[in-house]
């Protein structure tokens, strides 16, 4: 993706795929720790090759202010309205789980998303400036999948998805799964489009619009 926007030229993708070669290898090789560490190497690369704020957006001037969130949360008001534990702290990215978790990034969690589809039904969705989880990253690993809607999902219509009469993104659908990319966002996809995401969630629990 970062190549095909002019983010970075062609040299640099060819270094950018060798550290990406590295960490694949060593994902397969169940050295799961060292894996993450490769994975982590490669988004410093390609943030030091773009000079952009955050990979999770390609237009912002400055990293999410995800610390608002937090604020939230901890407000006693919020707390209560959750049914919480009023002297609970909430912590948006704890340095003690990070680390306790760091060796189950690169393990894949395809075989759980094969269950669901079984199941229950699944939704997928990318902003379309996410430069860390790419919708074409999703893509991938989905058509790999093991289930047997797989070949009718990747043979389905791409369509057009509006919100209020103007383009909100793309949706592709097949029985219990659906993806969809959705336009205006990167990572953290209800920060950027608060009544898409709404309209998003309602018509796919609803199975409306584009999801019926």
């Amino acid at each position: 993706m970062a190549y095909f926007s002019s983010w970075i030229n062609e040299k640099q993708k060819g270094e950018l795929e060798e550290a990406q070669e590295k960490a694949i290898e060593l994902a397969e090789m169940g050295s799961w720790s060292e894996a993450a560490d490769a994975r982590n190497e490669v988004f410093d690369l390609l943030r030091n090759m773009t000079g952009l704020a955050t990979l999770f957006d390609s237009t912002k001037k400055v990293p999410y202010k995800t610390k608002l969130v937090t604020k939230l949360l901890q407000s006693m008001e919020v707390k209560q309205a959750l049914g919480a534990n009023e002297s609970i702290v909430f912590d948006d990215c704890n340095k003690v789980v990070k680390a306790v978790l760091h060796g189950d990034v690169m393990k894949s969690v395809k075989h759980m998303v094969e269950f669901l589809l079984k199941e229950s039904k699944v939704l997928l969705y990318q902003g379309h400036f996410d430069m860390k989880e790419t919708a074409v990253s999703t893509e991938a690993w989905v058509k790999t999948m093991k289930w047997e809607g797989i070949e009718r999902f990747l043979m389905a219509e791409r369509k057009v998805w509006k919100v209020i009469g103007e383009l909100a993104g793309y949706v592709q659908k097949w029985g219990s799964l659906s993806h969809v990319v959705v336009l205006g966002a990167g990572h953290l996809v209800p920060a950027d489009q608060a009544l898409n995401s709404q309209a998003m969630i309602e018509d796919w629990v609803l199975e409306r619009g584009v999801f019926a």
